[in-house]
C-alpha cells in the first residue's frame, strides 16, 4: 500500500481534497484500529435524515462518545449545519472529529470560520512523485485516463495553463465578464483548479495582469477537452505543456504538504518575455524555474532566465527538464525535474 505524505496531527481536523484523491480511504486506514463513528453524507439517506434533525447527530454521539476515539463526517459540505453540533461536542466533551470535504466554498458559506480554529486544516492531492515512488509512470502520469468531470465546462480545460482572458471567454459563452469570473472562482474554491497569479515587484508595470489558470489533475484537463484518446508524444507542443502543468501540480502539492509557504507565480512581459514559475522562498532566494520536456537542455532553454536574472536580487536560475543529466548552463542550474523539485527545498535531503 502506498503510504501518503500529508500527517494530520491527534486532534481534530478538516480534510479537504477533491473527490476521488483517496480522503475516504486515508481515513479508514488511519483509523483502522480505532473505535469510530463513521458518517457518509453522500448517501442520500443519511443526508436527509440529519439534514431534517441535526440535533440527531450530537444525541448518538453522546451515547458512545466515552468509547469512542474519533468521530468522521464525510463530505460535511453537504450539511454545514452539523459544524455547530460538531463545535459544541469539541468545546463540552473534547470529543475528536475528522471531516472531510471536497468543497470548501459550501463550507465557507455555511460555517465562515471552520470551527474558528479549534481543527486544523489539511489537504489531500492527487499522488505526487515521492507518493509513487518506483510506481510512478511519468508518460502515464500526464495524459492518464480519468473519469471525466461530465458537467464541467470546456473553458476549464481550454485555459488551463494560459493567461485567462475574461472578455473573449465571456464572448465565446455568451455570458458577461463577471459571469465567467465567478465560474472560475467556483472551480478554485471547490479544489478542481487554482490560480497562477502575475507576478508584482519590481518590474510590475511590465506585467499583465490576469492571472493563469490550472485544473488540479492532467488527466482531469485531457477529459474536459475531449483528447483522452489522442497520444500526446514527446518533443510536441501538447506534451510540452502536459509536463508543465505536472511539474507545477507537483511543486504545489509538496508545497502544501511541508507546509514551506512558498508563494508562486508566473512572470510575463509586454514584450512576451516569459518566465514559466517565480518562487518566493521564505529564508531562500526568489527563484526563477523553465520547465522544459525536452531531454537534452541548451542554452536556448535557460535564455529567459539568465535575461532577467539581474532584476531579481540573489536570485536562483533553475531549469527542470527530461534530461538526466544535471549542468550548469551560465548562471543556470539544469537538472531533472525531480531532482530540480528537491533542489528548490521542496523534498527533505
Amino acid at each position: 500500500m502506498l503510504s501518503r505524505i500529508v500527517n494530520v496531527l491527534n486532534h481534530s481536523f478538516f480534510l479537504f481534497g477533491p473527490r476521488g484523491t483517496g480522503k475516504t480511504f486515508f481515513l479508514q486506514q488511519k483509523f483502522a484500529s480505532q473505535k469510530t463513528f463513521w458518517l457518509d453524507l453522500l448517501d442520500p439517506l443519511t443526508e436527509e435524515r440529519y439534514a431534517l434533525r441535526p440535533g440527531a447527530l450530537r444525541d448518538e454521539i453522546l451515547k458512545q462518545h466515552k468509547g469512542l476515539d474519533w468521530v468522521v463526517i464525510d463530505e460535511v459540505q453537504k450539511l454545514p449545519r452539523l459544524l455547530d453540533i460538531v463545535h459544541q461536542l469539541i468545546e463540552s466533551h473534547r470529543i475528536r472529529f475528522a471531516l472531510t470535504g471536497s468543497s470548501a466554498r459550501k463550507l465557507k458559506r455555511g460555517a465562515a470560520n471552520l470551527l474558528a480554529g479549534r481543527a486544523f486544516v489539511y489537504h489531500l492531492h492527487p499522488m505526487t512523485h515521492r507518493e509513487l515512488g518506483a510506481t510512478l509512470d511519468l508518460d502515464r502520469a500526464i495524459v492518464r485516463k480519468l473519469d471525466p468531470f461530465r458537467r464541467f465546462l470546456e473553458i476549464a480545460a481550454q485555459t488551463n495553463g494560459e493567461i485567462i482572458n475574461y472578455t473573449n471567454i465571456a464572448r465565446d459563452v455568451g455570458a458577461d465578464t463577471k459571469t465567467v469570473q465567478s465560474y472560475f472562482q467556483i472551480l478554485e474554491d471547490t479544489l478542481v483548479g487554482f490560480f497562477l497569479e502575475p507576478y508584482h515587484r519590481s518590474i510590475r508595470k511590465q506585467q499583465r495582469k490576469a492571472p493563469k489558470f490550472y485544473l488540479f489533475d492532467t488527466g482531469i484537463k485531457r477529459a474536459l477537452e475531449g483528447t483522452l484518446t489522442q497520444s500526446l508524444v514527446p518533443n510536441t507542443y501538447g506534451y510540452g505543456k502536459a509536463f508543465e502543468h505536472f511539474v507545477i501540480l507537483e511543486l504545489l502539492r509538496l508545497n502544501d504538504y511541508g507546509k514551506k509557504d512558498y508563494r508562486f507565480a508566473y512572470l510575463l512581459t509586454k514584450d512576451h518575455a516569459e518566465i514559466d514559475l517565480i518562487i518566493e522562498r521564505p529564508g531562500l532566494p526568489p527563484a526563477l524555474v523553465e520547465i522544459k520536456s525536452t531531454e537534452r537542455v541548451d542554452d536556448r532553454d535557460t535564455a529567459a532566465i539568465e535575461h532577467f536574472l539581474p532584476d531579481f536580487r540573489k536570485a536562483e536560475g533553475f531549469c527542470l527538464s527530461r534530461d538526466p543529466a544535471p549542468k550548469k548552463i551560465g548562471h543556470v542550474t539544469a537538472l531533472p525535474w525531480d531532482q530540480g523539485i528537491r533542489e528548490l527545498g521542496l523534498i527533505p535531503p
